[in-house]
């Protein structure tokens, strides 16, 4: 059956299937009615029955694809083998955006991000912070997109350029794939991390490096906490490794219970 899908062949099959029990029903009436409405009470039913069955299975046909999508997508498919729970939201998600796997993904994105950064290994932990610097560095010419991707509450949604975008979906599936089956990592205290990032901001960047530390208020220079935003991100990716991927894990993940095993 070239360029017709098993969904079309369903609905075609039900459409033939409510015309002819509309057709049945309009036979079983006929002995009532007088002969003159015969053929007119035909066809009425057996076009109401046409569009009815099809009409009602439309929800099943649309949630076998979701379910389909759901089975086969690389990104997706772990996330609802690991999270059960989230297969209804995600099922949702899809129908909002009519079977679009790309935005369902974006609407997923963070959370992927939260659950499985901290029990990913390193190295995926670290190409995501690099991807994030990158999609920063790609807005920065922007100030109010650069800030409204650091801050998404801060007005519409950023639209990335393709590059960054693969390059930033790609390190969160590195991320998924990696962390998947793995137990959460420990939490670890990064305090002493951060302060080396920060002392190493402020030697090189001075007064500026300030901005930071109200960035979310009113009137705020945007291109400029998008500038020291970027600074600080790779002042965190010149740590050591190992300090690098904890505060990576602490800024991007889900905060575990004490009980979690460690690396």
């Amino acid at each position: 059956m070239d360029g017709v899908t098993s969904a079309s062949v369903i609905q075609i099959l039900l459409a033939g299937l409510g015309g002819g029990l509309g057709a049945l029903v309009a036979w079983g009436l006929l002995r009532f009615l007088p002969r003159s409405w015969t053929l007119m009470l035909t066809i009425a039913c057996g076009v109401t029955g046409s569009q009815l069955l099809p009409n009602m299975a439309e929800p099943w046909l649309r949630g076998r694809e979701v379910d389909a999508s759901l089975a086969t997508d690389p990104l997706l498919s772990v996330m609802v083998a690991d999270y059960p729970e989230m297969k209804s939201s995600i099922r949702d998600s899809f129908v909002r955006a009519d079977g679009n796997a790309d935005a369902v993904r974006r609407d997923v994105l963070g959370v992927m991000v939260k659950k499985y950064v901290g029990r990913a290994p390193g190295e995926p932990v670290l190409a995501l912070g690099q991807a994030t610097i990158g999609a920063l560095r790609s807005l920065e010419s922007d100030a109010d997109a650069c800030y409204r991707f650091l801050f998404p509450g801060s007005g519409p949604t950023v639209r990335l350029a393709d590059g960054p975008r693969d390059a930033l979906y790609a390190a969160t599936l590195r991320v998924v794939e990696a962390g998947h089956g793995l137990q959460p990592v420990a939490p670890a205290d990064v305090a002493n991390a951060l302060d080396i990032a920060s002392t190493s901001l402020v030697e090189k960047h001075g007064d500026d490096a300030a901005v930071l530390q109200n960035a979310t208020a009113a009137g705020v220079d945007r291109g400029l906490v998008c500038r020291m935003s970027i600074a600080f991100y790779e002042e965190i990716m010149a740590l050591p490794r190992e300090d690098a991927v904890r505060v990576w894990r602490d800024a991007f993940g889900e905060r575990q219970p004490s009980g979690a095993q460690g690396p």
